[in-house]
């Protein structure tokens, strides 16, 4: 579908900073364990998270399939369910962030849009810094994985 495409929509979520490589990845059930069970989070703001269609369906899935047994899985239904929204693109390849979402996320007159392969974040400029300042320190470790 094209982007002019007037019944587009991109689901944003206002997603927790350290948890980025959770259930939205790939990851085996042993590694998501182990993000979502790791530190407590850091002071930094979470960011907006940007799922085109298909990556929303691909996470709405791995949710539709998870125990509904599971006090985990329903929290992480309810969260990620109260915390994102579907915005239509205009045809100008826009979107608009709802206020509620980029006050959350501590976005107030600018921000820093991360394009990440397949999805993008957007960002408090001064949490990105802090982020990037993470990254950083993690940046041998991250490059091992490929």
């Amino acid at each position: 579908r094209s982007m002019q495409d007037p019944d587009l929509n991109m689901v944003l979520i206002l997603w927790p900073k350290g948890m980025m490589d959770g259930v939205e990845s790939g990851n085996s059930e042993d590694e998501s364990s182990e993000v979502s069970s790791g530190s407590p989070l850091s002071d930094t703001l979470p960011c907006i998270l940007g799922l085109p269609p298909d990556q929303w369906c691909q996470l709405s899935q791995k949710l539709t399939e998870m125990s509904f047994g599971s006090k985990r899985a329903r929290t992480l239904r309810r969260l990620i369910g109260r915390n994102s929204d579907s915005i239509p693109i205009d045809r100008s390849g826009r979107i608009s962030i709802p206020e509620t979402m980029a006050r959350r996320a501590g976005i107030t007159d600018s921000a820093v849009l991360v394009g990440v392969v397949d999805r993008f974040e957007i960002w408090n400029p001064d949490q990105y810094k802090k982020v990037c300042e993470e990254d950083d320190q993690f940046t041998e470790e991250a490059f091992s994985m490929v």
